[in-house]
């Protein structure tokens, strides 16, 4: 089970790290259960020091979460390869990288002919020929993308095209 003085230590460490900490698979589960053990003794036993460890708690918790988002934010912004990522926030850096890329190609390729493809074969997230990034994409997914990059998944059979 997950303390409090381990929370702490993870705060400390993701405030003086550039990087993500290493943290448990299941920390925010672990940290969520403490919360909610500290509120009910808290209610229970109607101790200060317990309502004020309740409270710190939940800030704590508040800065640990608000942290991690800005180096998931930071990474995805100057593609750097993320490490330390847990699940949840795995899913939540493909989707910054994925709406960065959607919104970056909209503004930066207004003169260049796009095709619309559909996605056969789950596609990483790459550098394309033209130095953008693409992806991830799933399978199943339809994608508008420059030309170069619809005849290079095609031929690769990641892609097809869409008439």
């Amino acid at each position: 089970m997950l303390t409090y003085d381990e929370i702490r230590e993870t705060q400390r460490k993701e405030k003086s790290n550039s990087a993500l900490s290493q943290i448990s698979s299941d920390f925010y589960e672990q940290a969520n259960k403490l919360v909610v053990e500290t509120q009910n003794l808290a209610s229970a036993e109607s101790n200060i020091s317990t309502v004020r460890k309740y409270n710190n708690l939940k800030r704590i918790l508040g800065v640990i979460l608000r942290k991690r988002e800005e180096k998931i934010v930071f990474i995805a912004i100057h593609g750097v390869k993320p490490e330390n990522l847990l699940e949840k926030e795995q899913r939540f850096y493909d989707d910054i990288v994925r709406s960065l890329s959607k919104f970056r190609n909209s503004v930066e390729q207004k003169d260049k002919v796009f095709k619309r493809l559909r996605i056969v074969k789950k596609v990483e997230r790459y550098k394309g020929i033209d130095d953008n990034v693409y992806g991830p994409f799933d399978e199943g997914e339809e994608i508008k993308i420059t030309k170069a990059e619809a005849e290079w998944l095609v031929k690769a059979e990641m892609a097809e095209m869409i008439i």
